[in-house]
């Protein structure tokens, strides 16, 4: 598996889905499951990157060429 934290690293768009289900599997560690402080600190490294995972694929485009952020996807609102 690659690095999830490389910052050459550029996932597939195809990958959202698993990123999203290893967000939430670690959220509930987070939430429901006692950890020591290494082990928190370990999940926590995993959350930011899968979210840091997460921002690179708004600009991976699509099959078609075009972006998420072109497509419509992108849930911020862009300063105007």
């Amino acid at each position: 598996m690659a690095c999830a934290g490389c910052f050459f690293n550029v996932p597939k768009q195809s990958a959202k889905g698993l990123i999203l289900a290893a967000q939430q599997s670690a959220g509930r560690l987070l939430e429901k499951v006692w950890l020591s402080p290494n082990e928190r600190a370990a999940v926590e490294g995993d959350v930011a990157a899968l979210n840091g995972m997460l921002g690179k694929l708004r600009n991976v485009p699509a099959l078609d060429g075009r972006t998420p952020r072109e497509i419509g996807g992108d849930a911020t609102p862009s300063a105007q």
